[in-house]
């Protein structure tokens, strides 16, 4: 059985709680590293920053030139300043954006649109 595509399925069909669980299944049965970006995101969806953080962090250290991971970690450390009020966070995002444009350039777009939905908030 292949929790990470059944994790990939119920994550489509909105039910989030069943893909975490595939999720889980997938990285402690099958150590997979896609399963850490995507519960990363759900977690992120979820409001749970650190946990998204700690996912990341994971794949960065497997695959230290992951231009995903360090987008997603860009977010999420974004998205914890803010909620945090902490400028250290912040710092941090604009670092891990730079790496990821750095590392894959077609990445650019994403954190044009990501920065250009933060400017829209204010």
């Amino acid at each position: 059985m292949n929790y990470f595509e059944l994790g990939v399925s119920e994550r489509e069909n909105g039910n989030i709680k069943k893909a975490l669980e595939y999720f889980n299944t997938a990285i402690s049965t099958e150590g997979n590293l896609g399963a850490y970006l995507l519960r990363s995101q759900i977690y992120q969806e979820l409001g749970r920053y650190k946990d998204a953080i700690n996912d990341l962090n994971t794949v960065i250290e497997i695959k230290p030139r992951n231009p995903t991971a360090f987008f997603g970690r860009g977010m999420a450390y974004y998205l914890l300043g803010e909620e945090e009020d902490n400028d250290n966070y912040i710092i941090q995002s604009a670092e891990d954006m730079n790496t990821a444009v750095r590392l894959n350039p077609e990445i650019e777009q994403a954190v044009l649109a990501f920065r250009q939905s933060l400017e829209n908030r204010i």
